[in-house]
Formats: C-alpha cells, structure tokens, sequence
C-alpha cells in the first residue's frame, strides 16, 4: 500500500495477507524464505479472523513512501490485548522489532499510552517496508488494523475515549442513582441493582480495555484471563439481581433453583479453563451466556405473565441483551462477517441500555409495591373493624353467659341445662374470632365465619334471654312459635361450631348440604344437635363425623353417624341418665354428662323423636326426626 504525507491509510485490512503457522515457532528469517512467502494469501474476512485457534498467526502489510519527506506513522490494532504479539518493519536495510508484548508484559511497557495495541514507527522517503505481524490468543484472534499519523491518531484516540467514557458515565450515574433510592426506598433491589450496573460497567472497562490501563496495569497474565471471569461475573450478578428483585427465594422456589443453576454455570465455565484452555473456555462461555440470558428473557415473561406491568422493564431490557448476545454468538460460532467494532459497539448499547431499563424495572416495582402495601393496609383496617364488632358482640353474649351461670347457682334445672348448651356455641365463636384475628383467616373465610356467627348469636341470644326471663318470673312460655328452619343456614352454623373441636380431636368432621326446610323452633333444634355433634368428636377421636339428613315421608331424619369405639346396650342405657358419661371419656373431658338427659327433655317438649344406635367397636347413630316445612 502507497502511504502519502498527511493522508493518514486508515483502516487497511484489504492490505493484509496471512499464514497460520502448525509445529514450531518461526522466527521472521524463516517467514522471509521463499517456500513461507508463497504460503501468504489474501484475508478472507473484511478484518483478519481466524476464529478459535492455538496456532501462531502471521500477517504481512506492504507499505511504500512516496511522499517527499520522512513519515512518522502508527500501526494501530483495534484488540486491547493478545497473549503474545511482535511486530517487525523489515526492509531492505534489514528488520528491526516496533512492538513486542506478551502475557508477562505490564501496561507501562507499551510504546503508545493508549487502551489499544498501538506500534508507532518511521518509513523513509521512497522507503519500500514490509509490517510483519505474529500473534497468538487465547480468545478471539480477530484483529482489525490501521495506520495513521501521530496527528490523524490523537484526533481518533481523543473522540473514542470522549465516546466510550460517556457510556462509563451513564453507568456510574445509574449506580449513584441506585444508592441514593436506597436511601429512600430500604429495599435491598436498589443494592442488587448497583451490584449488576457494578458488573456491566466492570465488562465494558474490560472489553474496551481500560481495566488493564487504569485498574490492573501491573497484572498482564491475570488482564490475559480476565475477560472470562468478568464475563461470567455478568451472568452471576444478573441472576443473583433477578433473585432478589422477583424475591424467588421466597415466592417462585423453582425458578429461584434455575437461577442458582445459572450461577453454578457461570463458575464451572471459568473453572473449566483449567481443563481445556483459557481458549476454549471463552468460547463456551459465549455460548452458555446467551443460554442464560434467553433463561432471564424467558423467567421475566412469566413475571410478566403474573405481575403485570411492574416487570415490562425487566423483559424489554433482556429482550435487547438478548439481541446483542445473539450477535456476539453468530460472530463467534458461526464466523459472520461483522466488524469487530460493530459488535462491540452493539454489545456495549445493549449494556447499558439493559441497565437501564433494570434500574427502571426496580423503581416501578418499587412503587407498585408501595401501592400494594398502602392497599393492604387499608384492608387490614378494614379487618379490624369488623374483627372489633365481633369481639363487642361476643363480650356481650359472655357477659349474658356469666349472668345465666349466676342465676343457675340458685338450682334452677333450666338455666343449668341451657348454659350447658351454650358452652359450644360459645366455644365456637371463641375460636372463630381467635382464627380472625390471627389473620389465618382469607376474606371468603371471614365472610363465612360472621354468616353463621350471626345466626348462631340470634339464636343464642333470644333463647338466653327467654331462659332467664322465665327464671326471673318462674314460670315456662310455651307460646314460642315454630318456623321454617333452612337446613344449609343451619348445617353452615353447626360446621363453624365445631370445625376448630374436630381439628383439635383430629376427627374428619363433615356436614352434607342439603336444599330441604324443617318446620320446628330452631333453638330446642340446635341444641338437640350440638349434643349430638359433640358427643360424637368426643368419642371418634381420630375417627370420622358424618352429619347429613335423610327424608322419611313427611319428615326429615337429622342423623350423626361416627366411627368411634361405639356402646353396649348396657352402657347406651347409662348414659341416658343424668350427669353419667361413657366408658371412653377421658379424666380431662368437660363434659359434664348431662347432654342426652337434656336431648330427652326438649324431645318431649318439642314433640320431636330421637333415637340413639351403637354396637361396641362399629360406632354410634344419633337421629332426629323433625317435621318437613310445608312449601307454599
């Protein structure tokens, strides 16, 4: 190539013929000799690349003055940095050596102060050179060339340096900013943020090679290896922000195991260099960070899927790392033909615009967040208003509980027997606000549980109050009228009643819905069945509790069926009897065995049949038979 005084070639790989070199080391006489010459053809690439390869690679560029005065020119290689690489300006008054660097070679050592391998030498006027270049890597062996004139040289070096320390800057701010909303925001996302932004803007340094320039200038041989580590540093920090900013640990344990998978990866990838070179190692490292970036793509669709907007950012912002990877891989894998620049320059707008959007994708889940919890917290106010109406209407049914138990003290046989009904009920409630104001509770659940406390606490109370009114004037009402009970709103209270007593005897409580009516008065009923109920958990502990009902013409049997150790007929005649307990009641049980005498009395006075069924070792049968409702 022709060389002109202040026409500074430029880019001059179309100048470039090569010869890969197998076996032992040629020395430049060797390379000089006629049979090595003829060796040398044209690049095939519009830069020379020769992929993946241990081999030694030689390259050869003409160069004639023919200017009318001394040139002072610099050969310039677009790489930071090759494991081993001389360059000779042979002519004909021999050779001498402009370059000389390799793995053990620090910073300080290069001729130009520049992030780049630059070789700056002299060509007399009418002088016919040959710029012989011998190189290995363990890494990529693309290596672009120019040539300019120290002038042409401080002009380009000065604006790539403006260029690049413009996306460093951007970088740093997104990490400033990431620290200050730390401040604000005690969300550790802002942390595993400026942790990833750390890593992308450790990468860019690295690539562009800065990092050897400013942060490790004395450590050739680890600068060499470098770009391995902090390449997989990339995809660990990636994965580690994404754990910590979709909270898989806690929230999505697959995902969270995946993304441990990623980082364990990443390390065996670096790891793997011991084994089959540092080359062969980066290779596979571009191909297994892509593979974890389509993985990131793919975990932010589904958080998409599930969160919504909050995580949009978070998919757009791998989508283009996605790309920029994808580019990366074809021209490491596949041997396209893009410059070298080009990628770099897409991977680097990829980087920082990943960064971005990431930063972007925490502050918005951030506020998301905080609209959540601030939602949250107006539903928990929520709850403990309704949980306060509950606790004051159950203070005031115990509060008429403890007034029948003194009124009781005076021997009076009707109030005994209905604070002994009123226990369960009671009990019921009790635990029913304890699961509420635990929070153990769901919304559906605290909707049921105040339906059939509204119920039971009408019920409760108006029979309490007859009782004690009829105490007060010693005299029974027999005037209370029958209605038509449904059978679901009544079953519904039975079941809350004594789900909480089926779980503590870990006995399988069932109740089966049915659409039927009864006519009857419902609290005489219910307390026919809670005895019922609570004899049969009593006695089935572990065992299971069935309360259904069966039609038998015009009326409708309510049946307790459990699987308890059932009775003898003997022991089923004794307890029928006041104040007798069965064989199975333990010495704790508070039971105080007057159920059955009470269900015999209201029996007769409600003119209801009951029948009581066991066999020792098949369980026990408890009945009712209540009148239909008639259907208008």
């Amino acid at each position: 190539m022709i060389v002109q005084a202040g026409a500074p070639a430029g880019r001059i790989d179309d100048h470039v013929s090569y010869f890969l070199e197998t076996g032992k080391k040629l020395s430049l006489s060797d390379i000089q000799k006629p049979e090595y010459q003829a060796r040398f053809e044209p690049t095939k690439t519009s830069e020379p690349d020769f992929g993946y390869t241990n081999k030694g690679i030689w390259l050869k560029i003409g160069v004639r003055n023919e200017s009318a005065r001394t040139l002072d020119l610099i050969l310039v290689m677009h790489t930071n940095f090759m494991h081993d690489m001389t360059i000779w300006k042979a002519s004909d008054d021999g050779a001498e050596i402009i370059l000389n660097q390799d793995v053990h070679s620090p910073f300080r050592s290069r001729p130009v102060d520049y992030h780049e391998l630059a070789a700056p030498f002299t060509i007399e006027r009418g002088e016919r050179s040959v710029l012989y270049i011998r190189y290995t890597s363990e890494g990529s062996t693309v290596l672009p060339v120019a040539l300019e004139t120290p002038l042409s040289f401080a002009s380009t070096a000065a604006h790539r340096i403006t260029v690049d320390f413009a996306f460093y800057g951007v970088m740093a701010m997104f990490i400033l900013v990431s620290f200050v909303g730390r401040l604000f925001w005690k969300n550790p996302t802002f942390v595993a943020y400026a942790i990833y932004a750390g890593s992308v803007l450790l990468y860019l340094l690295q690539r562009d090679g800065y990092a050897f320039q400013y942060l490790w200038p004395n450590a050739p041989v680890w600068n060499n290896f470098s770009s391995l580590p902090v390449g997989a540093s990339l995809a660990i920090f990636a994965a580690l922000f994404t754990r910590v900013y979709l909270q898989t640990k806690s929230i999505h344990p697959i995902i969270d195991k995946i993304l441990i998978g990623i980082i364990v990866m990443q390390i065996a990838i670096v790891a793997s260099a011991l084994i089959i070179g540092p080359a062969e190692a980066k290779k596979a490292a571009v191909l297994t960070t892509t593979l974890a970036i389509m993985i990131f793509l793919s975990i932010g669709i589904v958080a998409y899927r599930k969160y919504g907007g909050r995580t949009l950012f978070f998919v757009i912002g791998w989508l283009g790392v996605l790309c920029a990877s994808f580019v990366m891989t074809i021209v490491h894998w596949i041997n396209v033909d893009i410059s070298r620049a080009a990628s770099l320059d897409i991977m680097r707008v990829a980087m920082v615009f990943d960064a971005f959007m990431m930063g972007l994708a925490s502050v918005f889940s951030i506020v998301d967040l905080q609209r959540d919890r601030e939602k949250l917290d107006q539903e928990r106010i929520a709850a403990l208003d309704t949980n306060l109406q509950l606790h004051n209407r159950l203070a005031r049914l115990e509060q008429k509980h403890h007034l029948a138990q003194t009124i009781a003290e005076t021997n009076s046989q009707l109030l005994v027997d209905t604070t002994h009904d009123l226990r369960q009920p009671l009990y019921a409630l009790r635990a029913a606000m304890s699961e509420v104001l635990a929070q153990k509770a769901p919304g559906e659940r605290i909707s049921e549980i105040e339906h059939s406390l509204n119920y039971m606490e009408e019920l409760v109370e108006a029979a309490l109050e007859k009782a004690i009114e009829e105490d007060e004037a010693g005299r029974k009402n027999d005037d209370a009228e029958s209605e038509a009970i449904e059978l679901n709103k009544f079953f519904s209270a039975l079941e809350t009643m004594f789900e909480a007593d089926a779980e503590k005897q870990t006995a399988d409580f069932k109740v089966m819905p049915t659409t039927l009516r009864i006519d009857g008065r419902p609290f005489p009923v219910l307390r026919i069945m809670t005895n019922f109920i609570s004899n049969a958990i009593r006695y089935a502990p572990g065992g299971r509790v069935l309360v259904g009902a069966k039609r038998r013409g015009d009326y409708l049997s309510l049946e307790v069926h459990d699987t308890g150790e059932g009775m003898s007929a003997e022991e089923l005649a004794a307890i029928r009897q006041r104040y007798a307990r069965g064989a199975m009641a333990e010495e704790s049980d508070s039971g105080k065995g007057v159920g059955l005498s009470i269900v015999a009395k209201l029996a007769r006075e409600e003119n209801l049949k009951w029948t009581l069924e066991s066999f020792k070792g098949s369980g026990t049968v408890a009945k009712l038979l209540v009148p239909l409702a008639r259907i208008d």
